[in-house]
């Protein structure tokens, strides 16, 4: 990951998930002739909440300087100025707020989850997983955190807790279609890194086939893609068993398929079930 002078990554990020969208209350009473200024703190504080780049970091700091926040509430305006700062690719100042809004409040779940997500755009994906397990043990049935988590574990070629959060991630939502995309990637990982160790895959989703209707000096081609006229990733010879296939991941004619630490898409006519 390239980063700026300032320490900040690359400009393109996606937005950070409001995981606390309450609205921030204020301290003490406001007397008649206050009422403008009631009026200015709940501008400021939605835009705190809900703005975008300089103006809403300094509506975040205009009420920190205040002293009008209810108690309590002030690690929520740190960490609405640290989502504002990781929109911004400033990552370095969004850990900072993050790390403020875990010193006003300890075992804050979404802000170790925002910090995980910092680290991540930061290239410290290790440092990231303990902020994740922190998170989910403080907010265990959210089904974000198995999901960023896992997606971080399968980065960092950690296929079996990948692939549990992923499942942990469909069980809270069904429906998905992320995760079970990326947890059909992390077993087909795990199953070439337990090839490649000479082990034994077991899956209910891959089944051993063994190669037919190839000649003899031909060979059965491994795409990069589904199709004939895609990239090659690998080949296998006439009559060879052991090819791994998952038949839930098919497109038209063609599936995706492990064979001795190779993978790629083949055309399923050419394949049995041994």
């Amino acid at each position: 990951m390239v980063e700026n002078q300032n320490g900040s990554a690359s400009p393109r990020t996606r937005r950070l998930p409001l995981l606390a969208a309450a609205a921030l209350g204020f301290a003490g009473s406001i007397a008649l002739s206050g009422d403008a200024w009631a009026e200015s703190f709940s501008r400021k504080e939605k835009e705190c909440r809900t703005g975008r780049g300089q103006i809403a970091i300094a509506s975040c700091n205009w009420l920190l300087r205040s002293g009008k926040i209810a108690k309590g509430q002030r690690h929520l305006v740190y960490l609405f100025r640290g989502y504002r700062h990781f929109d911004m690719a400033a990552y370095r100042d969004a850990l900072v707020d993050f790390n403020k809004a875990l010193s006003e409040k300890p075992g804050y779940g979404a802000a170790h989850y925002s910090r995980a997500l910092t680290l991540v755009r930061m290239g410290e994906n290790s440092m990231a997983i303990a902020d994740f397990d922190k998170a989910i043990r403080f907010e265990p049935d959210l089904a974000a955190y198995y999901l960023s988590r896992g997606a971080t574990r399968l980065e960092l070629e950690q296929y079996e807790g990948a692939v549990a959060d992923f499942r942990k991630t469909l069980q809270l939502e069904p429906g998905n279609a992320t995760a079970a995309k990326l947890k059909g990637r992390a077993e087909a990982k795990l199953a070439i890194a337990k090839i490649k160790k000479g082990g034994k895959v077991k899956s209910k989703r891959l089944t051993e086939h063994c190669v037919t209707g190839i000649a003899a000096n031909e060979t059965l081609k491994l795409r990069r893609r589904p199709g004939a006229t895609e990239r090659k990733s690998g080949e296998i010879g006439p009559g060879s068993c052991g090819v791994m296939v998952d038949l839930k991941r098919c497109r038209n004619s063609w599936c995706f398929a492990l064979h001795r630490g190779s993978f790629g898409w083949l055309e399923a006519r050419y394949v049995r079930r041994r």
